[in-house]
């Protein structure tokens, strides 16, 4: 890696910083001893509660040192992605330039594309100059996560702007799950008084193959929780266990790292209407690969609230599904150039090409990232009996849970984001997700406190314009016991209690004062965490699931070794009658012969596999 590197540090080249570095015991001794003082300050705060990851502290120092090199490697990933993007552009655009037989407007637009070109690869190979440059060494290191960096979003989503008229080229970086609608296809971005239209993606890689498309994935979203399952689902959700013969399946999914912008000059009637339309952006989730999970059930007197897992990280998804107003809802994602990433122009501005595609494919953009969430799901009979306004209803529980979690574990607005699941039209599920760097810590609280989800439903009402000696009376006699506060002049609701910039498109259906959503808020005021029916899922040392508590009988022999939910078994070699295999095949779950407590490579494959 070193040996590709123009970057360097204090006028010295990295390369030989590194040789240095890495020829040095000294150095390493120095690393290890650095690293184990930290975790053993670690271990200290941890007490009798670690993190499934945290086994001992030399185990994750000797882990910690061994991987550092494979992610300094990960690291500069996007930086040699954007400069292959580059080379390719100019050398497309080169050989256009080399065919005679084009017309005058391509040749102009071949032009201007070898000059963002090489603007690109200008800009990429300076990062020694300056270091307020987006590629000086270690603000480029902070951004992508290899080093602490409080000033920037971590694994950002870049776009370049080429500048001209005296506007120098850049990238300007946003937040993923944040630029997946600012930079979505044909979008406008204003920089420095200057506007320009994303027309392309910066492709990780060419098209290649037989088929010169690009690989893509598919998922399978989960109709009742909207859990996200690639590749071929399993019969149930990992989630909340519920068939998925019916899932809704994205395919073509890609995921976008980088885009490409270009100046415009006007800004036409269907610019502010696609604006106004915005892009019709989904959320999903997926539990199965994260270290720490656990489930509450709520209830009270009355029988059960609401289910509520946690998981610490969850894979988060948020997927560009197309213009919310497109001619047809079916039709998913956008037609792009496999080769040059450019988007198809009716996706964009029809008439406005900023190059001929020379061959298409519709691609589903989507961006994902590593967060702690947790889901809130209802119970079923509960939901059919809202009937039509289940979508409000769960609109305004699900933003007076968002204030409630911001005034008890005082975080800012938008640290912690809620959004419905399985859609916005089907809102069965809430998800709670932390949007800060790192997390800010209040889910695991909020998973590990019995009291905590109370405490959020109180504060909840109170920023709601209710009184909180009115909030204790209504426990018992209902919502007509609430009262407002004097100086509420609020009618549904206002910027003072449940409307944000967050929620802008559900503010013409939150009502503070909705019957069914104080019932539910009240319900939660009371509720209690039920020690038998709460369970928590938890990952082995080894990076494996932990089997199910309860075994699986298979005539006079108890499988121990079981995970249900995977559909996969172990036992002793030998062990168990002679037709085991056959009889929990029969059942759906394949069996892997393993010595008892131990965990072979194909047992791992089958529950990953699983996962």
């Amino acid at each position: 890696i070193a040996e590709n590197l123009d970057m360097t540090t204090d006028g010295k080249p990295l390369r030989e910083e590194i040789r240095t570095v890495l020829a040095s015991e000294e150095s390493r001794s120095a690393a290890r001893s650095g690293v184990e003082r930290f975790l053993k300050t670690l271990e200290d705060e941890y007490v009798s509660d670690p993190p499934t990851w945290f086994d001992s502290v030399e185990a994750v120092r000797d882990r910690t040192l061994d991987d550092a090199p494979g992610r300094f490697h990960e690291a500069f990933k996007r930086w040699r992605t954007l400069l292959e993007s580059a080379e390719r552009q100019r050398d497309d655009a080169a050989r256009t330039l080399a065919d005679y037989s084009i017309s005058p407007y391509e040749r102009r637009q071949a032009e201007n594309r070898q000059a963002a070109a090489n603007l690109q690869i200008r800009l990429l190979l300076k990062g020694n100059e300056a270091q307020g440059s987006d590629f000086y060494v270690y603000r480029y290191l902070a951004t992508e996560g290899f080093l602490p960096g409080y000033n920037f979003p971590r694994l950002p989503l870049m776009a370049f702007v080429p500048g001209g008229a005296g506007k120098s080229e850049r990238f300007i970086q946003r937040a993923r799950f944040l630029a997946i609608s600012e930079f979505g296809p044909g979008s406008l971005v204003y920089h420095e008084g200057q506007a320009y239209r994303v027309d392309r993606a910066l492709l990780r890689e060419a098209g290649g193959g037989e088929s010169g498309f690009l690989p893509t994935f598919a998922t399978s979203v989960c109709p009742s929780c909207g859990a996200d399952h690639d590749g071929e689902p399993p019969e149930q959700c990992h989630v909340c266990e519920f068939s998925l013969s019916h899932a809704h399946l994205t395919k073509s999914l890609y995921i976008i790292d980088n885009v490409g912008t270009r100046a415009v000059e006007r800004i036409t009637a269907n610019d502010e209407e696609r604006r106004r339309q915005g892009f019709e952006i989904q959320t999903t989730f997926s539990f199965a690969r994260a270290n720490k999970r656990s489930r509450q059930v709520l209830s009270d007197e009355a029988g059960e609230i609401a289910v509520v897992d946690y998981a610490g990280p969850a894979l988060v998804r948020r997927i560009n599904r197309g213009l919310r107003r497109r001619q047809d809802p079916s039709e998913v994602g956008f037609l792009i150039d496999p080769k040059s990433g450019y988007w198809q122009s009716s996706s964009v501005n029809d008439g406005d090409a900023a190059s001929p595609l020379q061959q298409k494919q519709r691609i589903t953009p989507v961006v994902e990232d590593r967060k702690n969430a947790l889901l809130l799901r209802f119970p079923k009979t509960w939901l059919h009996s809202l009937g039509a306004i289940q979508t409000s209803v769960i609109a305004t529980i699900q933003n007076a849970l968002a204030r409630g979690i911001e005034a008890t574990y005082q975080l800012e607005e938008g640290e912690v984001l809620v959004e419905p699941t399985p859609s916005k039209s089907e809102r069965k599920a809430i998800l709670i997700y932390e949007a800060v760097e790192g997390g800010a810590g209040a889910l695991s609280r909020l998973a590990a406190d019995a009291a905590a989800f109370a405490e959020v439903a109180k504060c909840a009402l109170e920023i709601m314009h209710f009184e909180a000696d009115s909030v204790a009376r209504a426990q018992s006699e209902g919502p007509d016991a609430l009262a407002e506060v004097p100086d509420a002049e609020c009618v549904s609701a206002c910027y003072r209690c449940l409307l944000s910039y967050y929620n802008q498109p559900d503010h013409e259906i939150i009502d503070r004062k909705d019957e069914e959503a104080l019932r539910f808020l009240l319900r939660l005021t009371g509720c209690s965490v039920d020690p038998e029916e709460g369970r928590r899922v938890t990952t082995q040392a080894d990076g494996t699931p932990a089997p199910d508590p309860e075994p699986l009988q298979v005539g006079d022999y108890a499988v121990t070794r079981i995970w249900k939910r995977m559909r996969v078994a172990a036992a002793p070699p030998g062990e168990g009658p002679e037709d085991l295999e056959e009889r929990l095949a029969a059942k759906g779950v394949t069996l892997v012969r393993v010595p008892d407590g131990e965990v072979n490579e194909a047992l791992r494959e089958h529950l990953q596999g699983a996962e």
